[in-house]
């Protein structure tokens, strides 16, 4: 191997590792707000679930609507997280 490719080969490591360094903060809370996303996705289902519930729907729907919400939720929170990890991403460039 030629001495230059394994310095450019270096320095392209080192370069990457400082960036992942200066983004641990950025995944620090994005992992925060998938917490937070699951929580809420959680009390989401529970909510439905007695709103609902309340109401003589067959278990099928109740179980759909439920469903429906918990994806909504977390598609929200990951839109988020992806948001705060990827500065430059936007819901436009996303969809």
């Amino acid at each position: 191997m030629d001495a230059g490719f394994a310095t450019i080969l270096t320095d392209q490591l080192g370069d990457m590792g400082e960036q992942l360094v200066r983004m641990l903060p950025q995944f620090g809370i994005a992992l925060v707000v998938l917490i937070f996303t699951w929580l809420i996705a959680k009390g989401g289902r529970k909510i439905a679930h007695k709103l609902i519930g309340a109401a003589e729907v067959r278990a099928s729907l109740l179980t759909l609507i439920e469903t429906v919400i918990t994806v909504l939720i977390w598609i929200l929170g990951l839109f988020i997280a992806a948001t705060i990890v990827l500065p430059g991403l936007t819901a436009g460039s996303i969809l």
